[in-house]
């Protein structure tokens, strides 16, 4: 018979070890969700690597351009310096081409008097009927010394009027070569200006067209630090994220460490229970025994044996059924109060998940005027409290209900109250509505994701779809 008690209180020591329904499910399910963010970081730290590589290359070919700039303005500036000589150049010689416009009409000048001169001569010989014969105007003289003047004299109009004709036919020669020349001279003027400003402008143009390139470059620059800060604030989020789910995890643990030791502690309680009722048994059967004496006593034993099997369960059995009752009641009030979602602030709803301005808006949109708190929508554990360009003041919450992971993010808040690592429960406050980032009036902009936030937002679903 004691024998038959030891392994029942065993038996039951064994089966009270386990806390009801005890898994460790949940537990894998929050280390699988931690390998995946590690691969996420994974992925996340390569594309980084990846944009940095972009940002050197593009830095370096701005760098490349910046020595071609300037060597394009150092050509500039010399042949800004040529057009400026030149110009001086160019005025120099208008000047030479005005003291040689003068001197042109001075030789125009001589020409149209001996023009006028000869016409003259002409003209006075055609009146008189022809040329004049010299040796009519010898015969005439009336002495010697008269016919030596007339000779000197028709000497001196006759040289007179070979330099008059030679002074004529050489201003003539030289008018036209120094109208030639200033036409070179203008022309080859203008053609080296032309030419001087046409290489300015093709300079110039390269001056653009780098410009351009460089303009071009400092965007793609800036977009690719754009993706980096978004990269990193990503990888910030993750990390974040996985520090939230390992303290989760030591929650869990802890909670079901706490689960099995009180299964613990109630099998030993049932257990010392069950071996003070065997004990009570066998000194009822002892006591009995005397009494007994006719009948054999295995027979006694057996119903001994019986009658402690059913005291045992009359005594017991109710209790441990009642204990599980309660047990089950506690869990589901535990899990009913954890499933769901509560409003996390006052306010109207100006704007619901779905497309917005050709863009995705990951959230609900809550407004209303003056200070407003803002509350922690579930328990959980705060992976991250920071100010972000876009987000503003925000505060991203991981909950992990029913083996299934929530972040939760409250943007745009005027302040915060909590900070990275902290553990808030449902309705705990963590800031209040504001209008910090990019955004357009006081308001808070909720977001819930089933699983981890990321940069795409995939995991967003519709808030109001949880918020009891």
């Amino acid at each position: 018979m004691r024998r038959i008690f030891t392994l029942l209180g065993i038996t039951i020591l064994i089966v009270g070890a386990s806390p009801p329904g005890f898994t460790y499910a949940s537990e894998n399910k929050i280390e699988k969700k931690i390998n995946q963010i590690q691969k996420d970081k994974d992925k996340t730290k390569t594309t980084t690597e990846e944009k940095q590589d972009e940002l050197q290359k593009n830095q370096s070919e701005q760098m490349t351009i910046e020595t071609q700039i300037k060597r394009l303005d150092e050509d500039i500036t010399q042949a800004s310096e040529e057009i400026e000589n030149k110009q001086d150049e160019i005025k120099d010689n208008k000047d030479a081409i005005a003291t040689l416009k003068l001197e042109v009409n001075k030789v125009e000048e001589r020409i149209e008097e001996r023009n006028t001169l000869l016409k003259g001569r002409v003209r006075s010989i055609y009146q008189k009927g022809g040329s004049i014969q010299y040796i009519d105007v010898l015969l005439g003289a009336e002495n010697f010394g008269n016919l030596v003047q007339r000779f000197v004299t028709l000497s001196t109009i006759a040289e007179h009027d070979k330099t008059i004709i030679e002074e004529h036919e050489a201003d003539l020669k030289l008018l036209e070569q120094q109208k030639k020349e200033m036409q070179r001279m203008s022309k080859l003027l203008e053609n080296q200006l032309v030419a001087l400003e046409e290489a300015k402008d093709a300079l110039n143009s390269k001056i653009e067209e780098k410009n351009r390139l460089m303009n071009s470059l400092q965007e793609q620059e800036e977009q690719i630090s754009n993706e980096i800060t978004d990269l990193r604030e990503i990888e910030s989020n993750l990390n974040a994220q996985e520090d939230a789910l390992r303290l989760e995890l030591k929650k869990q643990q802890e909670r079901e460490a706490a689960a099995r030791k009180k299964a613990e502690e109630e099998a030993t309680r049932e257990r010392a229970e069950k071996e003070a009722a065997k004990e009570d048994v066998e000194k009822e059967v002892e006591e009995e025994q005397p009494k007994t004496m006719q009948k054999p006593v295995s027979n006694a034993t057996s119903n001994s044996g019986e009658n402690n099997d059913n005291s045992s369960n009359e005594n017991h059995s109710p209790q441990k059924e009642g204990s599980t009752n309660d047990e089950k009641t506690a869990e589901a009030l535990v899990k009913k109060s954890e499933s769901g979602f509560m409003m996390p602030t006052a306010g109207r709803l100006t704007s619901t998940i779905g497309e917005r301005w050709n863009k995705f808006h990951a959230g609900i949109d809550i407004a209303k005027s003056g200070i407003v708190p803002v509350v922690a929508s579930a328990a959980g554990t705060v992976s991250r409290s920071y100010y972000s360009t876009s987000y503003g003041n925000v505060v991203f919450i991981t909950h992990y209900i029913n083996g299934q992971q929530y972040t939760t993010v409250y943007a745009h808040m005027r302040d915060r109250t909590v900070s990275t690592g902290q553990s808030v429960s449902q309705g705990q406050q963590v800031g209040n509505q504001g209008n910090t980032g990019n955004s357009f009036g006081q308001h808070l902009h909720f977001e819930l994701h089933k699983g981890a936030w990321n940069s795409s937002k995939s995991n967003a679903v519709n808030p109001l779809s949880y918020i009891n």
